[in-house]
């Protein structure tokens, strides 16, 4: 008895599904592998959206127009405008904003988040409770350490930032706009507008005219010259065998 209710309530869902991926592509969306999406009943979607195979929507998702959504992509509670373009591997949240013109690549998370016009978040990152302005680039491995035991705390990442790989940005924290911050960076203080901030401590260095663009690649080349990151690594090295 209880085998043939659970027969029941299985097919059901793929026949409710079924039924939505076919109102889904009789509205224009591209579905690659139609039997391998999951959709709810208040899924939105705009005009030339294209869906890769494995990709999951839970409840009150809205999807803009020109977007392409990755295969493997978990997607919940978001809002996402036009010309967006999310995966493959990726989480989307409940409480996530994205604007035009935005990119969130593999395997990055968002949660209660709002990324800004033309921002990207390619790899490996965590955005939890954050608001990332436009322009601005979050770099792999990034994480936003949102949460301190007791309670979430907000990032908020201005205009034309650049996040180096492997940063953690310790909320609550501000970075203003058209700055800077080197690859591997602890971040726990408020960063003012035009700044660079080194690796591994907490130093502002203020840049002669705009931190972003060509400069500011040219600059953080420069700092690494001068200060090759291999002297970090081995005090780093040095202080962790004082420890043990």
């Amino acid at each position: 008895m209880k085998t043939n209710i659970k027969f029941k309530k299985i097919y059901k869902t793929r026949l409710n599904q079924e039924r939505l991926r076919n109102k889904a592509i009789n509205r224009g969306v591209n579905i690659l592998a139609p039997e391998t999406i999951f959709l709810c009943e208040d899924t939105h979607f705009g005009k030339n959206v294209t869906v890769e195979p494995y990709v999951v929507f839970g409840p009150r998702v809205k999807i803009g127009n020109n977007v392409i959504i990755k295969s493997f992509s978990h997607i919940e509670g978001a809002n996402i405008k036009d010309n967006i373009s999310i995966g493959p591997y990726s989480r989307i949240r409940p409480g996530t904003k994205l604007e035009s013109g935005t990119r969130i690549g593999n395997f990055v998370e968002t949660k209660n988040s709002k990324v800004g016009n033309n921002s990207k978040v390619n790899h490996l990152t965590y955005i939890g409770d954050t608001i990332i302005g436009k322009n601005s680039n979050v770099g792999a491995g990034t994480i936003t350490c949102n949460y301190d035991g007791i309670k979430k705390n907000k990032t908020r990442i201005s205009d034309n930032v650049f996040i180096g790989s492997n940063s953690s940005l310790v909320a609550p924290i501000k970075i203003e706009k058209n700055s800077v911050i080197g690859a591997g960076s602890v971040i726990t203080k408020k960063v003012v507008k035009n700044s660079f901030v080194d690796w591994f401590r907490m130093k502002s260095a203020l840049y002669a005219g705009s931190a972003s663009g060509a400069g500011a690649v040219l600059f953080a080349s420069v700092m690494a010259t001068i200060r090759p990151p291999c002297v970090r690594v081995r005090k780093m090295r040095r202080s962790v065998s004082v420890l043990r």
